[in-house]
């Protein structure tokens, strides 16, 4: 019997688990490029000419936003050429940009390149895809198990990176992440497939006007704005969290000690992730959703009464903790609305969300962190109390999210 088998309650068949498999191998792949880049982007960005703190914001929130703008074309076009050939199509633009990240000479070009690489914005397509193959009652699980391959590619991606570094300039870790993901290509071409792609065709043809009506309805929707806004700012404290966390602790020690942090980190959030989605299989997501929020509220809020490298290290175990857990809740919530042939762009449009959270929240770190980083633990707080405040407020009911269908026909 498979690991995958053994899972409590209900098991998962043969088709589930291939495709369960090949997406954790892929988002692990995914997340080893970023989680390299995260540690060494601030410092390789400061290195560059012309590049001061609010350009270096500029340069890590703009792929979240070029992410933001292409979340919904890609989504659309994932509900007409199905998930694999979008996921194909999106990971060549971001393999692309990655590539073009490490020719950069000044800190515009960099600029440039992430927003090519931005561009490749398939997150909420993958989410789709895994969300609408896997039996309603095992999606928190599938999205944990696919959170265990993104975990470890951040344990391995942290110490990589300074591996890496000492080794050469810092520039070579965007070569090292193009590798990884020319990997990550040839398997979704060679062993991936779209169980449901031929379900979807055989629906009838819906056009542009169609899918801007569910667009609407779904603005008029209370519970997917909610959703929407706690997405924003969720990620938005998730960008400020990891422009600055890394700074101080960096400055209280060094920086070959960084990995002895960031892997016990991963390790922690990891755990605490399997564990909220089993918890939310069983009784639901909602509540679980506000764990994770309190979780992050109180990674940002710590720092405020002390910046200690013994205060920072709790504090972004327990942010990371709790983006963990919600990382694999909120998609599940997500996927609960009763839309199916347009489940692909809804989901991209609330990934839209986030990415806009994230791009927003690194420029605005940016220049918060020029006056106080005091400043931007303030804002950051606030961010995650309002976002705790907004799912307070969501409505556990068919009812509300059924109304999308009855707008629809």
């Amino acid at each position: 019997m498979s690991i995958l088998e053994q899972s409590q309650g209900r098991t998962f068949n043969g088709v589930e688990q291939r495709l369960i498999l090949g997406m954790s191998l892929l988002a692990g792949i995914r997340a080893l490029g970023v989680s390299m880049i995260m540690p060494v982007f601030s410092f390789f960005a400061l290195s560059l000419p012309g590049a001061t703190e609010q350009s270096v914001g500029i340069a890590m929130g703009i792929f979240a936003i070029s992410q933001m703008i292409f979340q919904v074309p890609m989504g659309y076009l994932s509900d007409h050429l199905g998930r694999k050939t979008t996921t194909i199509i999106g990971s060549v633009i971001y393999l692309l940009g990655t590539f073009l990240c490490g020719l950069a000479g000044n800190i515009y070009f960099l600029v440039f390149a992430r927003s090519v690489a931005g561009a490749g914005a398939v997150t909420g397509v993958a989410m789709t895809w895994i969300t609408e193959s896997v039996n309603k009652k095992s999606r928190n699980k599938s999205l944990a198990y696919m959170g265990t391959g993104i975990g470890m590619a951040v344990i391995i991606g942290f110490p990589l990176s300074w591996f890496i570094t000492s080794l050469g300039p810092a520039h070579y870790v965007f070569y090292v992440c193009a590798f990884f993901l020319i990997l990550a290509l040839a398997y979704t071409v060679l062993f991936m497939e779209d169980e449901n792609h031929h379900h979807r065709e055989s629906n009838q043809i819906y056009s542009f006007d169609e899918t801007f009506k569910i667009f609407k309805s779904l603005l008029r929707n209370g519970n997917f704005l909610r959703l929407s806004v706690v997405g924003f700012g969720t990620n938005a404290c998730f960008a400020g969290v990891f422009y600055i966390m890394p700074i101080l602790i960096l400055g209280q020690t060094q920086l070959g000690s960084m990995w002895k942090i960031f892997a016990p980190t991963a390790l922690i959030g990891t755990a605490l992730m399997f564990y909220f989605a089993h918890r939310a299989d069983r009784n639901g997501s909602l509540q679980t959703v506000l764990i994770g929020l309190a979780f992050e509220f109180s990674g940002v809020f710590i720092p405020l009464l002390s910046q200690s490298i013994y205060s920072l290290i709790p504090a972004l175990i327990i942010f990371y903790a709790g983006h963990c857990i919600l990382a694999s809740t909120l998609p599940v919530v997500i996927a609960d609305f009763p839309v199916q042939k347009f489940k692909g762009t809804i989901m991209s449009i609330f990934t839209s969300a986030q990415f806009l959270g994230m791009g927003l929240g690194g420029i605005a770190s940016g220049f918060i962190l020029k006056f106080s980083s005091n400043g931007l633990f303030g804002f950051l707080s606030i961010m995650m109390l309002c976002s705790l405040t907004v799912m307070a407020g969501y409505k556990n009911t068919v009812n509300e999210n059924s109304q999308l269908m009855k707008e629809r026909q």
